[in-house]
């Protein structure tokens, strides 16, 4: 998935919306 990378980035500057963003692709 290359949503990874923009989540690692996204994590640094927003990690809650990186952790709702990862929950998403999960489910």
């Amino acid at each position: 998935m290359k949503a990874n990378s923009s989540t690692l980035v996204q994590c640094q500057d927003f990690p809650l919306l990186s952790h709702l963003v990862l929950e998403a692709l999960n489910n």
